[in-house]
């Protein structure tokens, strides 16, 4: 993602003349996956990239995974696969856990939502929908989400699963 795929969204971003990627992260859980983007933008694309900001919708149908995320405070072995330069740089240990620093966090926006209901009303250059609709769910579903998703993409935008799902 960072090597390729976000600089290319970044450039095409500015040639059809915005200035800010959306990015979506679908079953965004406890927000791991959504600052993950937020730090990779801000280690590896940004300085590449320094004309393009970036907006981060995380969605999660669980309440409860929206509060662990909106506190963005992980255990240490949450954070074990990070590189420990940016752990430094972007985490505070607070008691038993890091927090992210709050300059990583203001790219990504909260919502409940469930993709059974509804799809937010707007494109993106990138949507995340890993180890969730093509795991758990239907083909049926599936076929009829992966439209939606389709209609939800920018021209020329990314989706991401995961190596184990099939569309």
């Amino acid at each position: 993602l960072g090597e390729t795929v976000l600089p290319v969204l970044a450039k095409q971003a500015l040639q059809r003349g915005d200035n800010c990627l959306q990015l979506w992260s679908a079953g965004c859980a406890g927000g791991e996956e959504p600052y993950s983007l937020a730090l990779l933008w801000h280690r590896r694309v940004y300085p590449l990239w320094p004309g393009v900001g970036l907006q981060i919708l995380a969605t999660d149908s669980d309440p409860r995974n929206l509060e662990r995320a909106a506190a963005a405070c992980y255990s240490p072995a949450s954070l074990k696969d990070l590189p420990a330069e940016w752990r430094e740089m972007a985490f505070r240990r607070r008691n038993r856990e890091y927090c992210l620093l709050p300059a990583y966090r203001s790219a990504v926006v909260f919502g409940c939502q469930d993709l059974r209901s509804r799809m937010p009303a707007r494109r993106f250059d990138l949507i995340l929908c890993r180890n969730l609709v093509f795991t758990y769910c239907s083909t049926a579903f599936q076929q009829q989400l992966l439209a939606e998703l389709h209609l939800g993409l920018c021209p020329r935008g990314a989706l991401v699963i995961i190596s184990s799902e099939a569309l």
